[in-house]
């Protein structure tokens, strides 16, 4: 048994109409103004000219925004024009530099740095007990840490006299630091210490001891900063102090007879 299907009569699809140019009544248009072409089109978009600032669209009767405001920039610099600027009238235009010319047979002088006489290449003839040792503010902290004497953990290091030095910005550091390294500052004002006035402003104390490191080759500079630690070993001849293992250790010092060896 077949099935049989009747097909309906399919409606006709709607044609698209062509695009119609739609005259609108105007008021009279003012002298030297024209007003813009309105097209509509079957889909219902409008294009039309873009009216310029001020001018009113015939079909909405809206004014047409103008150009963005740009925000004000504060505390611009005006540019300003070049003093050798060509606008510049030539009675007040800057005078071009003439450059000198180079005279081959000219003795050439330049400045080089003084090598302190007291380094035998990069040992140093100066250093000999009775040692003077700089102290920084993290070695004393870090050998209370360890719960070492400084004095007598320094005499086991050289096996010699030593003589630890507070500068004043060392002082000063331990003192901003507050209650809680009343110890460190207790050790620092030990009698034992010898106290190195500072003439130079703020009190920074790592500046302080490169500055005076460099200045005098006669010291030794006892530390546990690495930043430090690495100025340091850029001056010939210094040796430095530091904390290994519970004890004090000595590096670029040939005559360290009691320090640890790895």
């Amino acid at each position: 048994m077949g099935l049989t299907v009747r097909v309906g009569s399919v409606p006709a699809l709607p044609q698209r109409t062509p695009a119609t140019t739609l005259s609108l009544t105007r008021s009279p248009c003012p002298p030297g103004r024209q007003w813009p072409e309105v097209t509509l089109k079957a889909l219902g978009e409008r294009t039309w000219r873009a009216p310029e600032v001020g001018e009113k669209n015939a079909v909405a009767g809206t004014t047409k925004m103008g150009k963005q405001k740009k925000a004000k920039k504060y505390a611009a610099m005006k540019r300003m024009i070049s003093l050798r600027d060509q606008r510049i009238k030539e009675a007040d235009r800057a005078k071009p530099k003439e450059k000198k010319k180079d005279d081959s047979s000219a003795i050439k002088e330049r400045e080089v740095p003084k090598y302190p006489s007291c380094l035998f290449f990069q040992y140093n003839t100066q250093l000999g007990p009775p040692y003077y040792i700089l102290v920084d503010t993290n070695f004393i902290n870090f050998s209370i840490k360890a719960k070492l004497d400084l004095v007598q953990s320094m005499m086991d290091c050289l096996y010699a006299k030593c003589i630890p030095c507070i500068t004043d910005c060392v002082m000063a550091e331990i003192e901003k630091l507050g209650q809680k390294y009343r110890v460190a500052l207790r050790i620092a004002k030990d009698p034992r210490f010898e106290r190195l006035p500072c003439t130079h402003k703020g009190t920074y104390a790592d500046d302080c001891l490169v500055q005076r490191v460099t200045q005098h080759k006669c010291y030794i500079v006892a530390t546990v900063d690495r930043d430090l630690k690495r100025r340091i070993r850029k001056i010939p001849g210094v040796p430095i102090m530091y904390i290994s293992n519970h004890r004090y250790n000595i590096e670029r010092m040939p005559d360290d007879y009691g320090a640890p060896r790895f």
